[in-house]
């Protein structure tokens, strides 16, 4: 089996700690999945009573040694890729995983006059969570078409091509395989007039519902990812804020590890008259 381990920064370097000529790992912890859990102890009782628990900042050590004569350019190119304050994404591959996880670099420190010459790397990911490096996306209901062709001013027909996929069942089951809850991006674009829009997770009983008229031509963009939800509606080529229009007794779904199954609530529209398209990220607890 292969494995690689790169360390890549926004400007474009990066190196392979695994497979690097000139630098070894030597280690590297915090990778693993970790929780914080918040008890509180009771007096002359044994053990503790449980409060809360929650996954807090992910903080990941690495120790590098240098394989060469030449340590001292391996070190440069090294510090080239994790100068402090940068943006960094770390990225783990073997044959069957591929994941990545984003973070600050806030100490890359190489003591003197050690030997052999070690490199100590702090990187701080305040999203704890490791990704997987492709994004998921499902059709939840109506049309998507799956490819275009070039206006070319021929004529293309061939009953063994599937141009499109429409999908005319409100309800969909999502079997999501990460292990841990996701936020979702729902691309929602009306071909007909709508007088509101409902997504229930049928399992839970939560829904989230946009209280407002839509017209043919409008797409609206509902996200529910932690830290950065929001509710768009683009009309006429004008881009509206929609937060208000989302109900006060709405939630903000979440697709759980395991199967999830939702459905579409669009009053009377049928599915050419809209189409409804989930995106979501593969989370992780670690590697």
């Amino acid at each position: 089996m292969s494995y690689r381990l790169i360390l890549s920064s926004e400007g474009g370097g990066e190196v392979d700690l695994y497979n690097d000529s000139d630098i070894r790992l030597v280690s590297i912890d915090g990778v693993s999945p970790e929780a914080v859990v918040n008890t509180v102890s009771r007096y002359g009782a044994d053990g503790a009573t449980y409060i809360s628990s929650k996954v807090d900042k992910r903080d990941i050590a690495i120790t590098c040694r240098y394989r060469s004569a030449a340590a001292e350019l391996a070190k440069l190119r090294l510090y080239e890729v994790c100068r402090p304050k940068r943006v960094v994404t770390l990225r783990y591959i073997t044959n069957n995983l591929d994941r990545y996880i984003e973070g600050y670099i806030s100490s890359c420190s190489t003591p003197p006059n050690v030997h052999p010459m070690l490199t100590q790397i702090q990187l701080e990911c305040p999203e704890p969570y490791w990704r997987d490096y492709t994004s998921s996306s499902m059709l939840l209901y109506g049309d998507s078409a799956l490819f275009e062709f070039p206006d070319t001013g021929k004529e293309f027909i061939d009953n063994e091509v599937e141009f499109g996929n429409l999908k005319t069942s409100r309800i969909t089951t999502i079997t999501y395989e990460g292990d841990t809850d996701v936020g979702i991006t729902l691309s929602v674009g009306f071909n007909a007039a709508c007088g509101g829009f409902t997504l229930v997770n049928l399992d839970t009983g939560e829904y989230l519902t946009v209280t407002a008229e839509f017209l043919s031509g409008d797409k609206l963009t509902l996200c529910t990812v932690n830290g950065g939800k929001y509710a768009t509606l683009r009309r006429n080529g004008v881009d509206y804020d929609y937060l208000a229009k989302i109900s006060i007794d709405s939630t903000f779904l979440q697709l759980s590890p395991g199967e999830n199954r939702l459905k579409i609530i669009a009053d009377d529209i049928t599915a050419t008259g809209i189409n409804v398209l989930c995106y979501y990220n593969l989370l992780y607890g670690g590697v």
